[in-house]
């Protein structure tokens, strides 16, 4: 079985500790470094290959959407989540428009920690739903001041973002509209980079 390789980039010693352990419990995934700054990480990033980071937005030295942006410039392909205790808007842009596949809030569950990994890996981006909420609502606010929101989307497209704005989960929208979850999650990965171009 191939392990996911994880990168944890925090520059909190306890929380760093905290998450390998939970990982080691996890035979398919695996912590293979960590890195207390920014610097570090652009250097163990290049050593170590990881297919996932899990990066801190405040780190000295080199702070997470720099760290990010160079990492995405150099390895394309490889997945960065922003793993912060900031919810405001200007933090989740800044590290999504730095080419990141994910932001959860440090408070999220280490099960949504592991969900949005694997869900990252197959391409979607991925927001706790702290962040979910910022971000549709946010959405939800430009697409009405651009007159754009009933105009230009289906009912579906909609509810899902009123869903998504009120905090609902992929699983609750999926049952509510009868639909895959698979498809809100390609509504939600859609919409976001929307949001990110709009914003």
């Amino acid at each position: 079985m191939m392990k996911t390789k994880i990168l944890l980039a925090d520059d909190h010693a306890i929380l760093r500790e905290g998450l390998r352990s939970l990982f080691s419990n996890h035979p398919d995934m695996e912590v293979v470094g960590e890195a207390p700054n920014g610097i570090s990480v652009r250097q163990k990033a290049q050593i170590l290959a990881p297919d996932v980071i899990l990066m801190d937005i405040n780190m000295p030295e080199l702070n997470g959407m720099a760290t990010t942006q160079l990492i995405k410039q150099q390895f394309p392909d490889m997945h960065i989540i922003g793993l912060s205790i900031y919810c405001e808007r200007q933090f989740i842009l800044g590290m999504l428009g730095a080419g990141a596949s994910g932001y959860l809030i440090k408070s999220n569950a280490f099960q949504d920690i592991r969900n949005a990994i694997q869900l990252v890996l197959k391409g979607y981006i991925v927001l706790g739903q702290e962040a979910q909420m910022t971000v549709f609502k946010d959405y939800q606010r430009i697409l009405t001041e651009k007159c754009l929101l009933k105009s230009e989307l289906s009912e579906t497209e909609q509810k899902v973002i009123y869903g998504l704005s009120a905090g609902k989960s992929i699983l609750q929208l999926a049952g509510d509209l009868e639909i895959d979850t698979d498809e809100v999650e390609k509504l939600q990965t859609r919409f976001v980079r929307d949001w990110i171009s709009m914003s």
